[in-house]
């Protein structure tokens, strides 16, 4: 006999009574545990092995581990072990443990199997979290070397790891690990600042920088159309002062302030600002 058939038969034996059949009691218990009366019932009589999820359900209710309702023999649970509702998967090889566990035993026989693979591939189980972290210790990113991992420290509602690093120019700096991970391309944190300063010095000592002010100067110049207008109109230069009542037109090239007068009228404010950028297209 079973292990499920033995729990299903006491089950029954303990809510039965004159008036209640093994069929009802089986059927109650179906819709209770949201499984067909055709499954219980063969599990009742021996005549069948349950599913994974099924045993599942049947563990929850009756308190007993997924592995013995299933009655898995042989290699199955090999390594493998419970601990409350979570299935510990642990291998040693050569003196090494491996360790991780599953609230799911199908996916702890997997991982088993996984790293069972790796091991006899490579001689090496995968690393943990924390050795992970450890390995990173004395890597070199850039210009900058790791010389230790802080615990979750709480930054911007998140916890993150801090790197404590050594800049070649001596600077000790902490930086988030996940910066420090990215690759170059993607904004990778290479130094403790002093990189971007040589980077900056080396092109404006080239001429890049001042090459870049002068055509920004220069665009500048340039420009004919004016810039966009208070919202108040949406009309480019001219605002309406609330205070005054008033249309007011104010004109801004390369640094110097053009216009300033009032007018009542839109119209008369249009017609200054036309005059207007005429007059500072001459001077130009």
């Amino acid at each position: 006999m079973t292990l499920i058939s033995e729990l299903l038969k006491q089950y029954v034996n303990q809510e039965s009574d004159s008036n209640q059949s093994v069929k009802t009691l089986l059927t109650d218990l179906s819709k209770q545990l949201d499984v067909p009366y055709s499954t219980l019932d063969k599990l009742f009589y021996n005549s069948q092995v349950p599913s994974l999820k099924t045993a599942e359900k049947l563990s929850m209710y009756f308190k007993q581990p997924v592995y013995l309702l299933m009655e898995i023999k042989g290699d199955s649970m090999k390594y493998i072990s419970q601990s409350g509702d979570r299935y510990v998967v642990q291998v040693i090889r050569k003196g090494k443990k491996h360790t991780k566990s599953f609230f799911n035993l199908k996916e702890a026989q997997q991982y088993r199997q996984i790293i069972l693979s790796d091991f006899d591939n490579t001689g090496y189980f995968p690393k943990s979290y924390q050795e992970k972290l450890t390995s990173l210790i004395s890597k070199k990113f850039g210009r900058l070397t790791v010389l230790s991992i802080t615990e979750p420290q709480k930054l911007d509602k998140s916890n993150r790891r801090l790197a404590i690093c050594q800049c070649d120019c001596g600077t000790v700096k902490y930086i988030c690990l996940s910066e420090l991970q990215k690759s170059p391309d993607k904004g990778a944190t290479l130094s403790c600042g002093c990189l971007q300063k040589e980077v900056t010095k080396n092109n404006f000592s080239k001429g890049h920088l001042k090459e870049s002010v002068e055509k920004r100067i220069n665009s500048q110049h340039m420009r004919i159309e004016p810039n966009i207008s208070n919202r108040s109109t949406r009309i480019r230069n001219i605002s309406y002062d609330q205070s005054k009542k008033m249309y007011r037109v104010t004109i801004v090239r390369n640094g110097s302030r053009y216009g300033g007068k009032h007018f009542k009228k839109l119209g008369e404010a249009q017609k200054y600002k036309k005059q207007l950028l005429e007059d500072i297209k001459k001077e130009r």
